[in-house]
C-alpha cells in the first residue's frame, strides 16, 4: 500500500474532530462511474489541518481524487484500493469541501477522515 503526503508536513494525532478522526473515517460511497461526487459539503470541514482519502479495500476500480472537475483523465491522485492520499498545512486550513471524487467502477467507495479546528 503506497502513501502520498501532499506537504512537508503530515499531523499525526488521535484527535477528536466533531465525531471524526484518523481512527474513525467517514464513509463516501460513488454510485456512478463518470460523475464525480464531493468528499463533503459541511461547512464544519472548511478548517481542516488534515485530511486523508483512501480508497476502500473492497474496491475493484480506480478511486479518483481531486477538485470539483475531477475525472479519470484530470485528477490530483488515481488510486488503487486500500491507497491513501493525504492534505496537509502547515499554516492556515484545508477545506475538505475542495475534495471531489470519482470512480472507475460503479459502487466503489472512498474513507476519509480530519485532523480539524476543535
Amino acid at each position: 500500500m503506497r502513501k502520498i503526503v501532499v506537504s512537508l508536513v503530515l499531523l499525526m494525532a488521535s484527535v477528536s474532530a466533531w465525531g471524526y478522526d484518523l481512527t474513525n473515517p467517514a464513509k463516501v460511497d460513488v454510485p456512478t462511474s463518470g460523475t464525480r461526487v464531493q468528499l463533503t459539503t459541511n461547512p464544519k470541514y472548511a478548517f481542516c489541518k488534515s485530511v486523508v482519502v483512501t480508497a476502500d479495500e473492497n474496491n475493484t476500480g480506480t478511486l479518483y481524487v481531486g477538485g470539483s472537475a475531477v475525472t479519470s483523465d484530470r485528477y490530483t491522485d488515481a488510486l488503487s484500493a486500500g491507497d491513501s492520499l493525504t492534505f496537509s498545512v502547515n499554516e492556515g486550513w484545508f477545506d475538505a469541501r475542495t475534495v471531489w471524487l470519482d470512480v472507475s467502477v460503479n459502487g466503489d467507495d472512498a474513507q476519509w477522515s480530519v485532523i480539524a479546528a476543535p
